[in-house]
């Protein structure tokens, strides 16, 4: 990760609220130098749970550093009326889940990194009948972007509404194409959407050749059709001209979903071990 990424999440109006730290380490001459570590607590006013994360470069473990970073993760979450309070790591971190746990987290569930190999082929799309689909119109689908993002992940763990504010930006970033982002309808009523999105930026700088499906949604009375696998379809459709792998993220307890991007050819390839710590609400300020 860059400094420019980080910036970049920083200043994504979903983080706004948050708290971001970052430990570096002091030239000789009191300067600034290399970031060591960094963490971030990441809370909307009104909600019961607050997200939270740490990391410190390899070559600066068992220094202290990853304890003070989660002491103020502590902090922040003692100023707030929290149930939960979630962290965790790649599942490969095991020493990070054996640390969380020291202090009162237990697992919760895993994201899934999945990825569909390029060699895998993929059935063309078919649309259910009476269904069309058109791409993105700058200056026309940003207040379209945003409810039916809303609407399709409005029961999604963890899942907190856009904003104007948060389409405009994601719609100015680097990896977003408006011909990648598909919007499905049956007569005028919006019925789900498929974003597609290639960083040139990201894979320059690890030299690979991927793609992902950001987003995946279908609204409300528009499931069980078959046109989540239909835009699924056309969003690897799209990638597959100017990417050769494509990679997607998934909730671990979203069975469904599992299953129609393993139907695809998706496998798990990561995942994200995520734990959870529960609060008691009543004595947050003796924490």
């Amino acid at each position: 990760t860059t400094l420019g990424e980080l910036q970049r999440w920083w200043n994504d109006p979903r983080r706004k609220g948050s708290a971001w730290w970052l430990a570096r380490w002091l030239n000789p001459d009191r300067d600034e130098g290399a970031i060591l570590a960094d963490a971030d607590f990441e809370y909307k006013p009104g909600e019961e749970q607050a997200f939270s994360g740490f990391f410190v470069h390899r070559d600066y473990r068992n220094h202290g550093i990853g304890k003070r970073l989660y002491g103020l993760i502590e902090q922040a979450a003692a100023q707030q009326p929290l149930a939960r309070l979630y962290s965790g790591g790649p599942q490969a971190y095991t020493l990070r889940q054996e640390f969380l746990a020291r202090r009162g987290f237990e697992f919760d569930r895993y994201f899934w990194r999945m990825r569909l190999p390029a060699d895998k082929a993929v059935p063309a799309p078919l649309l259910p009948e009476g269904y069309t689909v058109r791409a993105f119109v700058r200056g026309q689908d940003e207040e379209l972007f945003m409810n039916v993002r809303n609407i399709s992940f409005a029961e999604h763990f963890g899942s907190t509404p856009y904003t104007p504010e948060t389409a405009a930006y994601l719609i100015q970033q680097e990896m977003f194409q408006p011909e990648g982002l598909f919007f499905a309808f049956k007569g005028d009523e919006a019925a789900g959407y498929c974003w597609s999105a290639v960083s040139a930026e990201e894979n320059a700088r690890r030299k690979v050749s991927v793609g992902w499906i950001e987003h995946l949604g279908t609204v409300p009375g528009h499931r069980g059709v078959g046109l989540g696998r239909a835009l699924l379809l056309i969003g690897i459709q799209h990638l597959r001209q100017r990417v050769s792998v494509v990679e997607l993220g998934v909730e671990g307890k979203n069975a469904n979903a599992l299953r129609l991007y393993e139907s695809v050819g998706f496998y798990q390839e990561s995942a994200w071990a995520n734990m959870v710590k529960n609060l008691n609400k009543e004595s947050n300020g003796d924490r």
